[in-house]
């Protein structure tokens, strides 16, 4: 007797489980829209898979400290957080529309599962009456996103999706999991290179699906070098990349101190250093 999946994996078993008929393979344009609908319905599938609004308002209100978003210091560079801050929680109650692309919707799911890893135990008593309890709502929605989308490579191409895999290596490093952590960096970092973000000459190929994705490729980079660094110190092996360039003369004097001390670290941290 089989057993029968969990409702939140029905979409992703379903998907799996259809056959190509190979002696009728469809046109190019049918293609395309036979995968355009799927995206459709993918995209619906996870927007119903939020939780309410309540639930939402409650999660926002048990912790208002700042660093529970801080996954945009992956994504945009210190000088620029200096002027513009850091992105508030209440930004979590703004759910994408279920017509935007998959991506977005998964990166929205993300960060909540991520939000919640920050909610103090102490501070579950303020969220008692949620429809779920908090790690079982995390749980839910980060597996969700990541089992449809983050590790589905269609979906790849844009920096909004390198984002996604950024914050589930940080995602897998804060519950425990640093060989999965691992796994999601260095999945990042071939990412990016094949995006070209890694090229000193800046002409990375790369599409974003949201104008208000606020990002800079350079500093990304970086980040998933810096990552893998740690990681590989921690896990013994060996790095991915001998990139040193995130401490040029020219980034160390536009960044601010603690930049500063983290590109520093970073080649420290490097094979090659001679440290």
């Amino acid at each position: 007797m089989t057993a029968e999946p969990p409702r939140h994996l029905a979409f992703f078993t379903s998907s799996q489980a259809r056959s190509v008929d190979d002696d009728s393979l469809p046109s190019a344009s049918h293609t395309s829209a036979a995968e355009q609908g799927k995206n459709e319905r993918l995209s619906r599938f996870l927007h119903g898979s939020f939780p309410s609004r309540e639930d939402i308002e409650r999660i926002c209100t048990a912790s208002r400290h700042p660093t529970v978003l801080s996954h945009e210091i992956m994504t945009v560079p210190y000088t620029t957080l200096d002027q513009q801050g850091l992105t508030t929680p209440e930004s979590l109650l703004e759910i994408p529309e279920p017509n935007l692309h998959p991506v977005l919707i998964a990166k929205h799911m993300l960060l909540l599962a991520s939000f919640l890893q920050h909610v103090h135990p102490d501070l579950h008593k303020d969220v008692k009456d949620l429809s779920e309890s908090p790690r079982a709502m995390m749980d839910r929605l980060a597996d969700l996103a990541l089992g449809l989308v983050t590790t589905n490579d269609e979906f790849l191409g844009s920096i909004e999706s390198l984002e996604c895999v950024m914050i589930e290596s940080v995602y897998q490093a804060n519950i425990g999991s640093l060989r999965r952590s691992w796994l999601a960096g260095r999945r990042a970092m071939s990412i990016a290179q094949l995006m070209g973000i890694h090229r000193p000459d800046h002409k990375a190929q790369y599409k974003v699906l949201d104008p208000r994705t606020r990002c800079d490729p350079q500093l990304m980079w970086f980040r998933i070098v810096f990552l893998d660094r740690y990681l590989c110190l921690m896990l013994g092996i060996s790095q991915g990349s001998l990139d040193r360039s995130m401490c040029s003369d020219t980034l160390l004097a536009n960044d601010t101190p603690m930049g500063r001390l983290e590109r520093i670290h970073c080649v420290i941290a490097s094979p090659d250093s001679g440290a």
